[in-house]
């Protein structure tokens, strides 16, 4: 059982079929890309099976590339303690982690920050705005690559802002007004709307949990 968490902090998963083949030693040649959309609570030991599974089936030098960019708005101390979580999480599993500097539009421009793309076998999203994420992500080198390394055997995990930010409209979490809430994403994922902290839903719509 998953633990009840305080306010603002991050659980819940909901894990993608890859409808994946078998392949090279690579890892399997991947027919469809390989997701898991983990509502919150990311590098905790309850995904830790969800990230040795994508790994298995994935395509790359078996490391995992660790983005807090959702959280660069909040300051270096909250992205430097998600980096830092997430580097403990997968050194306890044995896995080779680094953290992406990505933290703007410029940063998602840069040459060594997309080549860090290139060899991973998982790229992990954490929490944050999803917005935000989106902003500096769309029409990027970073965000085109990507989308060539999702083809190519990368898995992708997303935990609450790493997955809202892939649909078509997301939200602002930094918006004080319900009326700004909704902008646009991603648009990797369409006429789909996810809401990731569904034991908050009720918060948007009354009975909405019923």
């Amino acid at each position: 059982m998953v633990p009840a968490l305080r306010h603002r902090e991050r659980r819940h998963v909901r894990a993608v079929d890859p409808g994946l083949r078998q392949g090279d030693r690579r890892g399997p040649r991947v027919s469809t890309p390989a997701f898991a959309l983990l509502g919150a609570g990311e590098f905790e030991t309850w995904h830790d099976d969800i990230d040795r599974a994508l790994l298995e089936r994935s395509n790359g030098d078996g490391s995992v590339l660790i983005s807090p960019a959702a959280a660069a708005p909040e300051g270096e101390s909250i992205f430097d303690t998600w980096a830092g979580k997430g580097m403990a999480h997968y050194e306890r599993l044995g896995i080779p982690a680094r953290v992406s500097p990505l933290r703007t539009r410029e940063d998602a421009e840069r040459a060594d920050v997309v080549a860090m793309l290139d060899e991973a076998s998982l790229v992990f999203f954490s929490g944050g705005n999803p917005w935000y994420l989106a902003t500096i992500l769309l029409d990027t080198p970073f965000w085109a690559r990507l989308q060539e390394r999702l083809h190519d055997g990368l898995a992708y995990a997303g935990c609450s802002a790493g997955v809202a930010c892939l649909t078509e409209m997301t939200y602002d979490s930094d918006a004080q007004d319900l009326d700004q809430v909704f902008k646009p994403g991603l648009g990797y994922v369409r006429n789909t709307l996810f809401a990731p902290h569904w034991d908050i839903v009720d918060d948007w719509v009354q009975g909405a949990r019923a």
